[in-house]
C-alpha cells in the first residue's frame, strides 16, 4: 500500500505540469510565456506550501492530522477551480458533488485523527499507552502495564521499565561515582527523565548539578506525570528551573534545590543537597557555549540511531567534552548493547581513545534490554588504563539501599566473554563520517 500510493502520487505530480499548460494555453498562445506563468506558479505554491509544513501546521496538528488539513486545503482549491471552469466541463454538478463528498470524508479524518493513531499506535505496544506526546524533536509514549509498570518509549525505541530501570541506572551512576576522587560538580547531558539524577543525589558531597537535556517535553513530562515523577523521586520536580536557549548561559541564575534525603528509609526529610541547574539546549552547543569544568559528567544520551544523534558520538564531541572535565574528572557513556551491537560498542571506546581519554568498557544485564554495556574514561594526560582500573578496584563504597549494584557485581561486570571484545571494524566515528551509525543499524539488523 505504502509503494501504491507513493507511486500514484508521483505519477499525478507527473501528469501536473502538462494538464495546467493544456488548460493555460486557451488564455495564453505563447509557449514561453504559458510554461513560464505555470512554473512561476507551481514554484510560489511550492514556496508557500514548505513554509506551512515546516514552520505553522507542526505548531498545530499532529502529522496525521496534517494529512488531512492539506487533503481539506487541496479539495477547497479544486471545489474553487471547479465552480470557475464549470461551463468547459460536461458534468460540473456531479464533479462538485463528489468533491463534497470528499471534503466530508476529509473532515470526519481530520475529526477523529487523535483518536485513530493512538488505536493505531497502541497496536504497536504491549502495555496499555497512558500518555502519547509529540514536541518538535521527538515523540515519546508512556505505556503501563496490568502490574503497574511504566516504561517510556521515544521515537518508538525503549528508554527504560519500571521493573528493570534501576539496574540500568546504578551501573550508569555509581561506577563513576565511586571511582571519583571529587565528585562536588556533576553535569548530566541527556537523562531528561530524571533517573541518573536520582542516583546523583545519594551521594551527600554534590553539591551541584546540571542537567542538560534537548528536549523540555521530556524534563516536563518526568516532573508532572505521576508515575515518572514517583519513579524518578521527585529529583527534578522540586527543582526552580533554569531553561536556557540562547548563548547567555554563564549568565544563568542558580538556585538551592531541597530534594528529599534519598537515603532515609522512613519518612523523608528535605535536605539540602545543593543546586540543580535544569538547561534544554543541545549538548554540543552547550559544551561549545560553556567555559565550566566538572568532576563527573554522565552521557545518557539514546542511542545512535540516526545520524543527527551519532554526532554525540563523535571526536568532535568528546575534544569538547575533555576541555570541560577536570583533570582527574571522568565520564561515563551508555554505549548501546554489546552484544546486538557490537561493532557500534567497539566504536564508542575506540573514539573516545583517539580523542584523548583513556577508557575501560563494562556491561551488565538488563532483561527488558538485554546485555548493555557503558564506557568509563577519563583524560589521557592525567591517568592511563592501569591507573583507572586502579581507581575502580579501590572505589569509595557504594551507597546504602541500591537495588542491584554491589561492589563484586561491579567488579564482575568489567569482565567479558572470550572474544566479545574482539572489533572487525577500526574506523573511528566522527562528524563527517558517522560509522557508527551504520554500525549500529546493522548490528541489530543482524539478529532482528
Amino acid at each position: 500500500m505504502q509503494y501504491f500510493f507513493i507511486a500514484s502520487i508521483g505519477l499525478l505530480i507527473g501528469f501536473e505540469i502538462p494538464l495546467l499548460a493544456r488548460i493555460n494555453a486557451a488564455y495564453s498562445e505563447s509557449i514561453q510565456f504559458n510554461l513560464g506563468g505555470v512554473l512561476k506558479m507551481d514554484y510560489i505554491g511550492a514556496l508557500f506550501g514548505a513554509l506551512a509544513w515546516v514552520f505553522v501546521l507542526p505548531k498545530f496538528f499532529s502529522t496525521t492530522e496534517m494529512a488531512f488539513v492539506l487533503g481539506l486545503a487541496t479539495l477547497c482549491m479544486a471545489a474553487i477551480a471547479l465552480v470557475y471552469f464549470r461551463k468547459q466541463l460536461e458534468h460540473p454538478y456531479l464533479l462538485l458533488l463528489l468533491n463534497a463528498f470528499a471534503l466530508i470524508l476529509v473532515s470526519v479524518g481530520l475529526y477523529n485523527a487523535a483518536r485513530w493513531t493512538s488505536h493505531a499506535e497502541q497496536a504497536l505496544y504491549r502495555d496499555q499507552i497512558v500518555h502519547l506526546e509529540t514536541s518538535k524533536f521527538q515523540h515519546a509514549v508512556v505505556t503501563e502495564s496490568p502490574a503497574g509498570q511504566v516504561s517510556l518509549y521515544i521515537n518508538g525505541h525503549l528508554q527504560f521499565n519500571h521493573q528493570d530501570e534501576y539496574i540500568y541506572h546504578e551501573n550508569m551512576v555509581h561506577p563513576v561515582m565511586a571511582a571519583a576522587t571529587r565528585r562536588r560538580r556533576v553535569l548530566v547531558l541527556g537523562g531528561g527523565d530524571g533517573l541518573a539524577v536520582r542516583e546523583v543525589l545519594k551521594y551527600e558531597d554534590v553539591t551541584e548539578v546540571t542537567l542538560c537535556d534537548l528536549d523540555p517535553m521530556i524534563v516536563e513530562l518526568a516532573r508532572s506525570h505521576p508515575a515518572l515523577s514517583a519513579l524518578n523521586q521527585g529529583s527534578l520536580q522540586d527543582a526552580r528551573v533554569v531553561r536556557i536557549e540562547n548563548r547567555s548561559l554563564l549568565a544563568a541564575e542558580e538556585h538551592e534545590l531541597l530534594v528529599p534525603n534519598q537515603k532515609s528509609l522512613g519518612r523523608r526529610s528535605e535536605t539540602s543537597v545543593g543546586r540543580v541547574q535544569v538547561l534544554n539546549l543541545d549538548a554540543m552547543k552547550f559544551l561549545e557555549q560553556f567555559s565550566g569544568q566538572y568532576d563527573l559528567v554522565i552521557l545518557d544520551f539514546p542511542d545512535p540511531n540516526s545520524p543527527e544523534l551519532a554526532k554525540l558520538y563523535s571526536t568532535s564531541f568528546y575534544r569538547l567534552l575533555r576541555e570541560r572535565l577536570q583533570p582527574e574528572g571522568l565520564i561515563v557513556q551508555q554505549s548501546t548493547s554489546p552484544f546486538y551491537a557490537k561493532e557500534a560498542f567497539l566504536a564508542v571506546g575506540r573514539t573516545m581513545m583517539n580523542s584523548g581519554f583513556v577508557a575501560l568498557p563494562y556491561h551488565d544485564n538488563v532483561p527488558s534490554m538485554g546485555d548493555w554495556g557503558f564506557w568509563i574514561a577519563g583524560s589521557d594526560a592525567y591517568m592511563t588504563k592501569a591507573s583507572l582500573m586502579s581507581r575502580l578496584k579501590e572505589a569509595a563504597p557504594l551507597p546504602s539501599g541500591l537495588r542491584h549494584l554491589s561492589k563484586e557485581r561491579l567488579a564482575a561486570n568489567f569482565v567479558f566473554g572470550r572474544g566479545q571484545l574482539i572489533a572487525t571494524e577500526h574506523e573511528v566515528n566522527t562528524m563527517t563520517r558517522p560509522v557508527i551509525y551504520d554500525y549500529y543499524r546493522q548490528g541489530w539488523q543482524d539478529f532482528f
